[in-house]
């Protein structure tokens, strides 16, 4: 086994140097760091690298729940797909919440097709797709003026209805691009191809789904049941439905201080409800339009994550490499804007 050499100690967590060149990084909210830290303050070098060996952390932080082997989780004997087990990984060093990521692992595991497996949580990252506490997945349709399919015209995706097909009847070949089955995408596949009067938000059970085509640029994929939440506003409308009324949305120009970073108005972040204190997450998207979104839940599904806490004046400030994430140059101007529960900052 590879022995202890050096270490760092910062605020926000502690890196190991071994002997043979690698360093693993403790953060201060995993549950192991207060043992790293304890062994390095009583000198028990000898003792860290178990401390710290990957398998040995994943298998004790999670009290056995999870295991690693061959670099993936394996959970309840079965090993994860390489896309859900890396984010899994990812939250277990954080010391973050595993729950959903659980639930929808063993909803996936109910899917009787093993290509449809392996594809959806590549689809679902891909497309920074929300999953949810019970393990679902949020996708887009768009629909006729009745909310009727735009195909055939006679599937009703009013609100709480929950279209069905028999999953034989649904063409399980990932080489067939458009066929037959009920067809769930993403939120920009919804709007720009789509079409159609509505937009709506379906709640989609892993095990539901039955093919996730190659084409498509991995945006749509065929499944035999789902559920219509809720009607969904174009962000082009500006507007977003709230217990049935519409709102206007808040936007201003704004641009980067003098090292890279951009200053978020006290204003955004009060209708938000956000005070000071508290904890929000900067998640930079890369599809088409390069933005940052700030929310205040974590999300499951986010390509890259930046946790940050309204400073005491109610403001917050985005770092440099948060904007160098998606693509945003440093001295861009920016179009800042709240929607209902969020913040989206894109480049002017």
């Amino acid at each position: 086994m590879k022995s202890y050499k050096h270490y760092l100690k910062t605020n926000g967590g502690v890196t190991i140097l071994f002997d043979d060149g690698s360093t693993t990084t403790i953060v201060s909210a995993n549950p192991q760091y207060d043992e790293v830290v304890a062994a390095l303050e009583a000198h028990q070098y000898s003792e860290i690298p178990g401390i710290v060996d990957k398998a040995h952390l994943v298998e004790t932080q999670t009290m056995g729940k999870f295991k690693l082997e061959d670099g993936c989780i394996v959970f309840e004997g079965s090993p994860m797909p390489r896309a859900l087990s890396n984010v899994v990984m990812q939250f277990v060093d954080a010391g973050e919440n595993t729950t959903p990521l659980i639930r929808f692992w063993r909803n996936l595991r109910k899917n009787p097709d093993v290509v449809a497996q392996e594809g959806l949580y590549s689809f679902i990252s891909h497309n920074h797709m929300t999953i949810t506490e019970d393990g679902y997945f949020i996708g887009y349709k768009g629909v006729k003026e009745d909310f009727t399919d735009g195909h055939t015209g006679t599937i009703d995706n009013s609100v709480g209805k929950t279209p069905r097909m028999k999953r034989e009847d649904v063409d399980a070949d990932p080489n067939q691009t458009c066929s037959r089955g009920l067809h769930v995408a993403s939120y920009d596949y919804a709007v720009n191809t789509y079409g159609g009067a509505h937009i709506i938000e379906c709640k989609v059970n892993p095990a539901h789904v039955v093919a996730v085509p190659n084409d498509y640029n991995s945006q749509k994929i065929r499944v035999y049941f789902y559920k219509v939440l809720r009607e969904c506003m174009r962000e082009s409308e500006n507007k977003e439905l709230v217990d049935g009324h519409k709102i206007t949305t808040k936007s201003e120009s704004i641009s980067a201080t003098g090292e890279g970073r951009i200053n978020v108005p006290a204003t955004f972040l009060s209708d938000m409800s956000c005070n000071a204190g508290d904890s929000l997450y900067a998640v930079a998207r890369t599809r088409k339009t390069a933005s940052i979104v700030l929310t205040t839940v974590k999300p499951t599904d986010a390509y890259f994550v930046r946790k940050y806490t309204v400073a005491k004046n109610g403001r917050m400030r985005i770092s440099a490499d948060v904007l160098n994430k998606c693509g945003i140059g440093d001295n861009d101007e920016y179009k800042i804007r709240v929607r209902k529960n969020i913040v989206q900052i894109v480049r002017a």
